[in-house]
């Protein structure tokens, strides 16, 4: 790892001499012929401390010692080697004889075998030598002659692989060698252009047989000695520390402060094979995330820097293939060790970004910003990695009779939630779609047995982490009708209780509930809804789930469903409109009320008027009409189908028993549809219903499909609530019906649903009823290309519940209670 002190050039240094003597070899340049005897001189950073320092062998040129050299051995030692320079037998000063050139192999050899010793010396631990020196990445310097002996190390017959490199100062080829046997790469030639004691052409036969990555720098104003010694020649000393920076430590800014001297300096003419000095780095991640308020986003990172320079640099990040996509500028100075552990080249070259994503990005790439010579670099692309959403916040749940709501807040829409994975601890799991506050419920759960519900939101990139509700106990509360004058509860039209928009739900706040009351009989009325959509009526706290209560469409006037829902939070429902803006109305018709209350007594439908056959008298604007459904006395209400037909205009219809008309209503007569409504009605003291029409004329049917009677008579039923749950949907089950197909579902007791006509593709009805043939009533009527929802009370436990449509739609049938 490079330290900020070799960066800087400051250690101290300290000079000593080891004699090496090579016993195998002998030395003729005087006579008689000796042993080979190598004086070293060693040049060493004092702070011991802070090694091993790599090691730099030195060769002197002819005629001199390498006390001659000092200025250039200390500058390296400074920088953090261990410079270790022999006085070679046949070039030192002392000696005298024939031309150096017939000596290149044994001073050759010298080198290497001084790197011998000094790797014996670190081995053996001799003198604190494995403290100091590190022979691991040894590199090699010469000049002049000494660079033609340093090359032949380097390039030649007589090369020694373990020198990773080196620097040749004003050197020459030696004939006599084979340079171009097995060349090394790494290697720098320096010459001075006032040179002339060594040709040009011999360092440019160096360069040229050498490997890449090399260079050459030829320094116009300098001499033969010069262009290392001179007192101004720093910068070129300072470019030899940083070739053997980048080459011994694999400190790519070494190359950064060689190319300041040899690139970047006017006087100098540079060559180079195979150096790239272009930034280096990587893309290593691109995450994409979400945040609410800028929506989709991307985590970036990586590391990047510029060989030629210390500074940090910019790294462009394009989103995504398109050009039309943006691109960011960010700068790549954020502290990265590990890459300096590497490179060696400091910490401060990592860049981090979060950026926002564009839809439908899915791989980010990027570029690194060149600085001074070379090119911007592309450091890759990476597929953009979606993660799964965050768990939802918490998930509350809501006990009823063998059923349990649960309701929990929606992820943000950024995260790309497609639907949310509930499962119950009971072992059901349902998908629940995303949109609005998403709810479901399970049912068919034994009274009395904790549950939990644990949610988990999807995307397309995985399912997120769970979140675990607290338990609930199912509850079994059996209630009995209270009927009430109908009252009006919840109107948008008035001053507090604005239009319902887009998946918005509305608390309704219900009047004086009886003590125990556990469920509410309610007229929903929907008013020039802005686009198709539904609306669904639920507990309080319980959430709109996966069922609706009244589909609604632009173009067809008010429509109207009654409803029978248990209570929820402080004894209250919720309305929830699903899609545009609509007005809603909602009337009070009664109560269902534990352990008290009138029961239902069931009997199979039947029609008790037709105002279209004879004598033929359709209801008038502003009449009334009364209608007698029952002899027995202990009958309080009565569940009856209205059936309107024939409308000459857009009106409504009130039902009530004793006393005067309410100002509330039950449907809404179009003219061009037939439109059902069941209803829950109080009868008076003489078993009759009255019916009102405000508008123009209106033919009726009228077809009774059960009794409420006070006491606890035999065959007599109570209402037990559940948590609303879709039980049935042809869509996803068995396919569409078609004229007089009956189908039979599983139906323990008497159902109270709530029934869907819809992908409609004729005109037709619905009957909906347990016991016995067809009863030749309606419950549901519908036309082609509209949907429409009533609710029912049908079902037995011994022949479950039959459908029966006269024409061609989907059904389907959510369950809000069971009469036993």
């Amino acid at each position: 790892m490079r330290r900020a002190e070799a960066l800087a050039g400051d250690h101290s240094v300290t000079h000593s001499a080891r004699t090496f003597v090579d016993a195998s070899r002998v030395s003729c340049r005087g006579t008689p012929c000796t042993p080979r005897t190598l004086v070293t001189e060693v040049t060493a950073p004092t702070d011991v401390a802070n090694g091993p320092f790599p090691v730099v062998v030195f060769a002197h040129g002819f005629a001199v010692d390498p006390g001659y050299y000092q200025l250039l051995l200390d500058r390296i030692a400074r920088a953090g080697f261990v410079v270790v320079a022999p006085r070679l037998p046949e070039s030192a000063a002392s000696g005298s004889g024939p031309p150096i050139r017939l000596y290149t192999e044994p001073q050759a050899r010298d080198l290497s075998f001084v790197l011998n010793e000094i790797t014996d010396l670190v081995i053996n631990h001799t003198d604190d030598w494995n403290e100091l020196a590190d022979v691991r990445r040894p590199t090699i310097v010469g000049h002049s002659d000494g660079a033609i002996i340093a090359g032949a190390v380097l390039s030649s017959t007589f090369r020694d692989p373990r020198f990773v490199g080196g620097t040749l100062v004003a050197g020459e080829a030696d004939p006599a060698t084979s340079p171009s046997l097995s060349p090394s790469p790494y290697v720098f030639t320096l010459q001075g252009g006032l040179d002339t004691i060594a040709p040009l052409s011999g360092s440019l036969y160096q360069y040229h047989h050498a490997a890449a990555p090399k260079a050459r720098t030829l320094d116009a104003d300098r001499s033969h000695d010069g262009v290392i010694l001179d007192a101004t020649a720093g910068p070129a000393r300072d470019a030899v520390v940083g070739w053997l920076d980048w080459i011994g430590r694999t400190d790519v800014s070494g190359l950064g402060r060689w190319a300041d001297y040899a690139l970047d300096d006017p006087g100098n003419d540079t060559q180079t094979t195979g150096l790239d000095l272009s930034p280096i780095g990587v893309i290593e991640s691109a995450t994409a995330g979400f945040d609410s308020d800028s929506g989709g986003q991307v985590t970036v990172s990586g590391w990047a820097f510029d060989p030629d320079r210390t500074s940090p640099i910019n790294v462009a990040i394009r989103l995504g293939a398109d050009a039309s996509n943006p691109v960011f500028t960010i700068g790549a100075g954020n502290e990265r060790p590990d890459v300096g552990a590497v490179w060696g080249n400091g910490s401060l070259h990592g860049f981090f970004a979060v950026l926002t994503i564009p839809a439908g990005v899915t791989h980010v790439c990027a570029v690194a910003q060149n600085v001074g010579k070379g090119t911007d670099r592309d450091i890759g692309c990476r597929s953009v990695v979606r993660p799964p959403p965050a768990a939802v916040a918490s998930v509350e749940v809501r006990p009823f009779h063998q059923s349990i709501a649960a309701q929990w807040a929606a992820r943000p829409t950024n995260e790309l939630v497609s639907s949310y994975e509930a499962t119950c601890s009971c072992g059901a799991t349902k998908t629940v779609s995303a949109g609005g506050s998403p709810s479901t419920a399970f049912a068919g759960l034994p009274n009395g047995s904790p549950v939990t519900i644990t949610v988990r939101p999807r995307n397309a990139f995985g399912l997120g982490p769970p979140t675990v509700s607290s338990s609930a106990t199912p509850v079994d509360r059996p209630a009995g009708f209270v009927p009430v004058v109908p009252t009006r509860v919840f109107d948008t039209r008035s001053a507090n209780a604005p239009i319902l928009g887009p998946v918005t739900s509305r608390v309704v706040d219900l009047p004086d509930p009886p003590v125990n009351a556990v469920g509410v009989v309610l007229a929903v009325t929907a008013i020039d809804p802005s686009v198709n959509s539904f609306l669904t009526v639920s507990p309080a706290g319980a959430g709109a789930g996966d069922v609706s209560s009244l589909n609604i469409q632009p173009g067809v006037g008010p429509m109207s469903n009654q409803v029978v829902v248990p209570l929820g939070i402080n004894g209250d429902v919720e309305v929830f409109n699903n899609s545009g803006v609509v007005h809603a109305a909602v009337d009070l018709m009664g109560w269902l009320v534990a352990d008290t209350g009138a029961r239902r007594s069931p009997i199979n439908p039947s029609r008790v008027l037709d105002t279209r056959y004879p004598p033929g008298e359709p209801i008038g604007a502003g009449a009334t009409r009364t209608v007698h459904v029952t002899n027995d006395a202990s009958v309080i209400a009565a569940g009856i189908v209205v059936t309107s037909t024939n409308a000459s205009t857009r009106s409504f219809l009130a039902a009530w028993g004793a006393g005067n008309r309410p100002l509330t209503s039950i449907s809404n007569p179009e003219p061009g549809l037939n439109r059902a409504a069941n209803v829950i009605v109080p009868v008076d003291a003489n078993g009759d219903v009255h019916l009102y029409n405000n508008s123009g004329t209106v033919d009726l049917v009228i077809d009774v499909t059960g009794f409420f009677v006070a006491g606890s008579g035999t065959d007599t039923q109570q209402w037990h609530g559940q948590a609303p749950w879709r039980l049935y949907d042809s869509r996803t089950s068995d396919g569409p019906f078609t004229p007089e197909l009956v189908r039979v579902l599983a139906s323990p007791y008497t159902w109270q649903a709530n029934v869907v006509a819809t992908e409609t593709a004729s005109y037709g009805h619905v009957t909906a009823w347990g016991d016995g043939p067809w009863p030749g009533t309606s419950n549901l009527n519908y036309v082609p290309g509209l949907t429409v929802a009533q609710q029912v009370t049908a079902g037995s436990s011994v022949h479950g519940l039959k459908l029966l449509t006269s024409g061609n739609a989907q059904l389907i049938v959510d369950i809000s209670g069971e009469w036993r």
